[in-house]
């Protein structure tokens, strides 16, 4: 429990499931579920992962929103 998949990834994202999102990057609604796109800081844009908008703080989601600039956060999984 705790820890999340990512299709074609092989290794551990980050140490004791913390992560800082660098900036989201896009939203969608997929299987009646709202997501956002993260890209992570210290990974390329190859490993932005979608993710549960639900998981995200409401900051972070708040800015994106209102067009502002990325704004880094820790991402606990």
């Amino acid at each position: 429990e705790g820890e999340q998949e990512v299709p074609g990834e092989t290794e551990p994202r980050g140490q004791d499931n913390l992560f800082i999102i660098e900036a989201l990057l896009s939203e969608r609604t997929r299987r009646r579920k709202n997501e956002v796109l993260v890209m992570w800081k210290g990974y390329g844009i190859e490993h932005a992962t979608w993710e549960p908008l639900e998981n995200i703080p409401a900051p972070v989601v708040q800015t994106f929103r209102a067009g502002q600039l990325p704004h880094p956060d820790v991402f606990d999984l």
